[in-house]
C-alpha cells in the first residue's frame, strides 16, 4: 500500500491574510467575496482573517512580503485582476507581480496566490460566485 500525504480541506483555527488590489475593483471584490465564502464554508472565522488592500497588482508582492515577514498568518491569499489593453502593460504587470509573489512564497510554508488575468467580460464570468469546491468549477 503506498503512502499517501494529503492536506485537509479546512480552515479552521487559522490565520489568514488577504492582500486585494483596489484597481479593478469590480473584479477583486468579488474575488475578495469569494475568498470569504471558501474560508467561511472550510470553518474558517471572520476574526481570524485579515484584509489588506494595496492601490494595484503590481505592489502585492510588497505587502506580502511584509505580512510574511512578521508571521502572523498560517496563510496569505493574494487577490489581484490585471485586464489585458491595447499595451503590453498587461504583460509588465501580471508577469512581475506574480513573479514577486513567487519569490516570496518560496520562503513560506503555506501560501495560495491566484492572481487574475484575463480580459474584463472573461474575468467577470469566470470570477463571479463560483461553486465549492474547485472540482465543480467551469473550464
Amino acid at each position: 500500500m503506498p503512502r499517501v500525504i494529503e492536506g485537509q480541506l479546512t480552515a479552521a483555527g487559522l490565520k489568514f491574510a488577504i492582500v486585494v488590489s483596489r484597481f479593478n475593483g469590480f473584479i477583486g471584490e468579488r474575488l475578495l467575496g469569494g475568498a470569504m465564502d471558501a474560508l467561511a464554508r472550510t470553518g474558517g472565522q471572520p476574526d481570524d482573517i485579515e484584509v489588506v488592500k494595496v492601490p494595484g497588482s503590481w505592489k502585492l508582492p510588497v505587502v506580502v512580503r511584509e505580512l510574511a515577514r512578521q508571521k502572523r498568518h498560517d496563510a496569505i491569499i493574494c487577490l489581484g485582476a490585471v485586464i489585458r489593453g491595447e499595451t503590453p502593460h498587461f504583460d509588465y504587470v501580471a508577469g512581475e507581480a506574480v513573479k514577486g509573489i513567487g519569490h516570496v512564497a518560496c520562503g513560506l510554508a503555506t501560501h495560495w496566490s491566484r492572481p487574475s488575468t484575463a480580459r474584463a467580460p472573461r474575468a467577470a464570468i469566470r470570477d463571479s460566485m463560483r461553486p465549492w469546491p474547485p472540482s465543480r468549477w467551469p473550464t
